[in-house]
């Protein structure tokens, strides 16, 4: 238990370099990547749900056709 509380105790006195403030010329490269790997995670998201929505009320339309015919 005293191994905890010291662990905690060290790590709440931490060096002041773990709590300086974010440099801008960090942020940059990481939203650089970050950017279009979201928006090709949010493309291919809306594409196939607009392709199973559209596939799926085209064969229910024509399956309706089908079924009339006959």
């Amino acid at each position: 238990m005293d191994s905890h509380v010291d662990h905690l105790l060290a790590f709440h006195h931490a060096p002041r370099r773990l709590c300086r403030p974010v440099d801008q010329r960090e942020i940059v490269p990481a939203f650089i990547v970050a950017a279009p790997l979201f928006f090709f995670i949010f493309f291919f998201i809306f594409f196939f749900i607009f392709f199973f929505i559209f596939f799926f009320n085209s064969l229910s339309l024509s399956l309706c056709q089908i079924r009339s015919l006959s």
